[in-house]
């Protein structure tokens, strides 16, 4: 196998806040579809409150339990990222990830992700993620390069994968567009 040059070296340090981040990007990816079930479930359980019930006590509970769906959502996110953060019992490691033109190294495994493994990429404020499946993902930090460097490196995996960055945005804003994806991805999800 002839030896692919690198383009890109990255480190990630991985303690309790950036498996919350992996978790919630992952979360957010993923479950989307879920997230909005949750939310509008919340709010049919207010609207029932509000506008059905005569009783003040079910009134009352229904107003608790809508209000922790809506506000609540990624609680299933947060609940496994707590499990693997108290698994890890404070640890920390650091993972060291090089991109060449056909593949991202892992240095620490010795795995590889072919480009054209990589299910969907996504940022957010604080990293970059690249997902070859819910769970297997890469993590890169913003901010470790100059702007142009950045840029360099959005284009470079936008090129190698086929696949678009998505923004990691709040459901408030939501369009058809994004409602489309997120049933053809759990019709995708649901074939594999």
């Amino acid at each position: 196998m002839k030896k692919s040059s690198v383009y890109f070296e990255a480190e990630t340090v991985f303690n309790d806040d950036a498996i919350r981040w992996m978790f919630q990007a992952e979360y957010y990816s993923y479950e989307r579809l879920k997230i909005l079930f949750r939310a509008g479930l919340g709010l049919l359980l207010l609207l029932a409150a509000f506008f059905l019930v005569k009783s003040t006590a079910v009134r009352g509970v229904l107003m608790l339990i809508g209000c922790w769906f809506m506000v609540s959502t990624d609680f299933p996110g947060r609940m496994r990222a707590e499990q693997v953060i108290e698994s890890r019992k404070g640890q920390t490691s650091l993972v060291r990830y090089r991109f060449t033109g056909d593949a991202v190294l892992i240095d620490q495994t010795g795995m590889n992700i072919p480009y054209e493994k990589i299910d969907r990429m996504l940022v957010d404020k604080r990293c970059f993620y690249l997902f070859e499946s819910r769970q297997n993902a890469v993590m890169v930090p913003r901010g470790i390069w100059t702007q142009e460097k950045q840029q360099r490196f959005v284009d470079f995996l936008s090129e190698k994968t086929g696949k678009e960055w998505k923004q990691s945005r709040s459901m408030l804003s939501m369009n058809l567009r994004d409602l489309l994806d997120m049933i053809r991805d759990r019709h995708v999800e649901k074939i594999s």
